[in-house]
Parts: structure tokens; sequence; C-alpha cells
């Protein structure tokens, strides 16, 4: 039957609670931890509107990253994604 057993469940990848955002996965959510401090990468990401609590989705991976947040999606160079940390997005009940 082509290779596909029926009734096996399928193993899941867990987020990891806390990573760099250049680690995290394509195609999942996080919420924006940290930012690097006082520098002008950190300036120009807030102004972007990527700030501490910030929903955020990582819809590529690569040299860039390309990031949603709300209706603007922005490319991110892999190094300055490095310098700021994200978290997993807590489960609603």
């Amino acid at each position: 039957m082509l290779g596909v057993t029926i009734g096996e469940p399928q193993k899941h990848v867990e987020e990891p609670s806390e990573a760099c955002l250049s680690d995290w996965r394509r195609d999942c959510d996080a919420i924006v931890l940290e930012l690097p401090g006082g520098d002008r990468l950190s300036a120009r990401l807030r102004e972007l509107g990527i700030l501490p609590g910030t929903l955020i989705r990582v819809l590529r991976t690569g040299a860039h990253l390309v990031v949603q947040t709300g209706d603007a999606r922005l490319a991110l160079r892999r190094e300055d994604c490095s310098a700021v940390r994200v978290g997993a997005v807590p489960a609603v009940a």
C-alpha cells in the first residue's frame, strides 16, 4: 500500500521554549522576548514593529529570514536575527 501505515501516530517536534530567532523553525509562531540592547539594530527592529511581546511568524528561512508581524512581512538577515530572543507561544486551553 505505497508504504503508508494507517493508525501510526505522527511524531511532532516540540518547539524549544526559548531560542534565537535565527534558529526558529519555518511556519512557527513566536513571541519576541528580548532585542539586542541599545544599538542601531535594536532601534531599527523597533521601527519595523519587532518589539518585546510581539507575535511573529517565521515564513522562510535561509540566508535571510522572512517574518510576519501583523500585516507586515519583513526580510531580515540571519546574523541580525541571531541577536533576537524569541519564545514559544503559550498554548490556549
